[in-house]
């Protein structure tokens, strides 16, 4: 995984620390930071949010995140073109974001 994902990014978060890099980077104005919004099986920094309108425990990490580094958060979503090219598209920075309510940050609208 670690062989393959570094293909495409310049640096991969060690696992036991990805939120003080995800933090720290931003912060220090070291580059942007793509972070993908996970299910959770804890109970813990996560909450119920509608997956395809099905309750799906989810990570809420990604708006306390955006408090620490205070960086601007974009939606964005990956395309197979071919085999092997995927396209990325980032839209723009999202208003209000992030709010006081980390489960209104977190779900999808």
């Amino acid at each position: 995984m670690k062989k393959g994902r570094g293909r495409f990014y310049d640096t991969l978060f060690a696992k036991e620390r990805p939120c003080g890099n995800a933090i720290r980077t931003p912060r220090d104005n070291a580059g942007g930071v793509g972070y993908a919004s996970d299910s959770s099986l804890r109970r813990k920094s996560s909450a119920l949010i509608p997956f395809f309108n099905e309750p799906a425990m989810t990570n809420t990490a990604i708006s306390r995140i955006a408090k620490a580094s205070g960086a601007q958060c974009c939606r964005y979503f990956c395309r197979r073109l071919q085999t092997t090219h995927t396209s990325m598209n980032i839209g723009a920075p999202l208003p209000g974001l992030p709010s006081d309510d980390e489960v209104q940050d977190t779900a999808p609208g």
